[in-house]
């Protein structure tokens, strides 16, 4: 079982000021879907907190991402996607991904994140259309994304 925490590493809210999503970033290249699922409770504890039902709760790493919509205890992900095509993109940025620290990676998911939310483009990577598909993409449009969040 893994600890809770009082802090959530990436928070999406709404224009409004509502949560739409949480995400645990695991600088662990290999996690795995059971694994995530474990991880699960941790973002389950944190929506508690928040006192308000979070739509979108989300386990990434540098090479894979796990999505869960309205979840409960035990749900497995609605998505398992890969980061292959998504973290090359910022080591352009002069980020080196290969061993990223926690707090690089974060960035990173911030990053992208960020970009998600307020860049007009199609969706180019495999990951991002699959994510667009879950509705997860739509429902950030526009909004805030905060990093390190004590709830």
């Amino acid at each position: 079982m893994y600890k809770t925490r009082n802090v959530v590493d990436i928070l999406v809210r709404s224009p409004q000021g509502r949560p739409i999503a949480i995400a645990e970033v695991k600088n662990w290249a290999d996690l795995d879907r059971e694994v995530a699922s474990e991880l699960l409770d941790i973002l389950l504890d944190a929506e508690l907190k928040l006192e308000t039902p979070v739509p979108y709760l989300m386990i990434v790493s540098q090479t894979v991402g796990f999505l869960w919509v309205k979840p409960k205890v035990g749900d497995l992900p609605i998505l398992e996607f890969s980061m292959q095509e998504v973290i090359p993109r910022y080591e352009a940025d002069g980020h080196n991904l290969v061993n990223p620290t926690d707090s690089h990676l974060q960035l990173v998911i911030l990053k992208w994140f960020t970009d998600l939310a307020w860049l007009t483009e199609e969706s180019t990577t495999i990951a991002e259309k699959q994510l667009a598909q879950t509705g997860f993409i739509e429902a950030i449009r526009e909004a805030l994304i905060l990093i390190e969040v004590q709830v």
